[in-house]
């Protein structure tokens, strides 16, 4: 079985926009980096109505098959567009995409948070579209998440605000959900068409109300390590540990720790120091005067997010210099850590 359906630009020509019991405000905006074009887009919330889930793609189509993905995907690369293992096909100078299933599901209503297997998106492209939501609304209405390998401990978030398990559903290849209705929230962060760098502020707020505790002392000095990664390791991590264990920074891996014991240790942290890379993202637990330094070159502008992220959460942020052993620093490339200048900057400081 197979469903035709075709993209269009503007979602208001698609999706009918609903504003949940006034839960939004107009303070609710959109940071724009980058800025190409004049008109500058505002979060939104839409109601589908009658509509179809593409399996575990981001791709949510009307009665009509029609569908949008700016603002509703990170960016365009084709795995956040149209998920893992879909069949999907074009063909040459045709406007339409067919999407290829194997069962039909059908449910009532579904709040659409979709998936990622990358903690940082999880946690800033996915889980943040429920600002859009009061909680007795996101404890009722199931949310959709896509079954694009998100692990067990990315899913200890939601008992932040107090959503089961129960209440999930999970989204797999080549079927078509079909729905009365999905609340269909654009991406707190994501790359827009005109190649803009979009975030919003208030959800990276939201968050951290819920993961940034009250803690008597903040004095730790942490490092997470990258050394168990597949890609943008640090070379000399073992004499960067060595260095780091002289000023006192005890070692901690996040993946091995509960939520409830990463939000204790982050809320006890001064210092931070981390490679690039998704352990950056324990700044959400960190108080605001806190600090992080991240250890890349600032020539690795793609993806690197962070000194904004921190700015919107009152930390300071540092970067060290560093160049990959290629001409060019790729986004993946591992680097080496030039300890020397690290351990001046390390005596500047005031542990």
């Amino acid at each position: 079985m197979k469903k035709k359906f075709e993209f269009f630009s503007n979602p208001f020509e698609v999706y009918k926009e609903t504003n949940l019991c006034g839960h939004l405000s107009n303070d609710i905006k959109f940071y724009h980096l980058n800025q190409k074009i004049p008109h500058k887009k505002t979060p939104n919330l839409f109601a589908v109505e009658k509509a179809s889930v593409l399996g575990n793609s981001n791709i949510i189509v009307n009665k009509n098959s029609h569908a949008v993905f700016d603002s509703f995907v990170f960016s365009r690369v084709d795995n956040k567009i149209f998920g893992i293992d879909n069949k999907f096909e074009s063909h040459e100078n045709s406007p339409y995409i067919f999407f290829h299933y194997d069962k039909i599901k059908e449910f009532d209503e579904g709040i659409f948070l979709g998936g990622s297997w990358n903690i940082g998106h999880w946690l800033f492209n996915h889980l943040t579209k429920l600002i859009f939501f009061p909680e007795n609304i996101m404890q009722k209405v199931p949310l959709l998440i896509s079954d694009v390998g998100v692990k067990e401990h990315f899913l200890e978030f939601l008992n932040l605000f107090r959503i089961k398990k129960k209440n999930i559903i999970f989204l797999k290849k080549n079927t078509l959900y079909k729905f009365n209705k999905v609340y269909h929230p654009t991406m707190p962060w994501h790359v827009d068409l005109s190649g803009n760098m979009v975030i919003t502020p208030y959800a990276i707020d939201f968050l951290r109300k819920k993961t940034v505790k009250t803690a008597k002392n903040i004095d730790k000095k942490i490092y997470i390590p990258r050394g168990n990664a597949k890609w943008r390791k640090v070379l000399n991590e073992k004499e960067l540990i060595n260095l780091l264990l002289k000023y006192n920074f005890k070692i901690i891996y996040p993946e091995h720790l509960s939520l409830n014991e990463q939000i204790k240790i982050g809320s006890e942290t001064k210092w931070l120091i981390t490679p690039f890379g998704a352990s950056v993202n324990f700044f959400i637990f960190m108080p605001p005067g806190s600090s992080l330094l991240q250890l890349s070159s600032l020539d690795r502008k793609c993806m690197n997010q962070t000194k904004i992220f921190c700015k919107f959460s009152g930390i300071n942020c540092f970067e060290t210099k560093e160049l990959s052993q290629n001409k060019f620093l790729e986004l993946d490339d591992d680097v080496k850590i030039n300890l020397k200048e690290l351990e001046k900057f390390l005596k500047t400081l005031d542990f």
